[in-house]
Formats: C-alpha cells, structure tokens, sequence
C-alpha cells in the first residue's frame, strides 16, 4: 500500500491523499477529524487539540480501510 499527501493543513484537518495498492489508485480529500467518530467531541470535552500527530493516526485507520476495501474489491481500478 502506498499512501501519499498531496495537500494537509493541520490547522483544519483536511488532507488530500492519494493510495495505491494493487493497480487501483484512490484520491479524495478527507477531513481527518471525522474519520474516526466522535474525535472532535472528545478532544473537545478533554481541552485538547486535534494535533498533527493525532491526525496522522487517523490517516492510518484510514488507509487500513482503504486497503481493506481494495484487497475486497470494493473499490476498483476505474475503467479506462
């Protein structure tokens, strides 16, 4: 699997990322506080912040996801 940052701006926890991994590439922009649930309220309720390390774990749960989904075929190579 290969995961590449396009774009992060760690100050909004977006992130544009693109994955590869068995012939099929997967881009999209991502908004890291909400891949896993309930991040923005816990970190709100224990007055921390949603910092570049915690985002960077999110894109890793992410990315087990992503390749989760094309190893089951659930995401595809797009038709040329």
């Amino acid at each position: 699997m290969n995961v590449e940052i396009l774009k992060h701006d760690v100050q909004t926890a977006k992130a544009k990322v693109r994955f590869s991994h068995l012939d099929v590439v997967h881009e999209d922009n991502y908004d890291l506080s909400l891949i896993i649930p309930g991040t923005k309220r816990l970190l709100a309720e224990l007055g921390q912040e949603f910092t570049k390390e915690l985002q960077l774990k999110a894109l890793d749960k992410l990315t087990e996801w992503i390749q989760r989904d094309i190893e089951s075929g659930a995401l595809t190579k797009k038709p040329e």
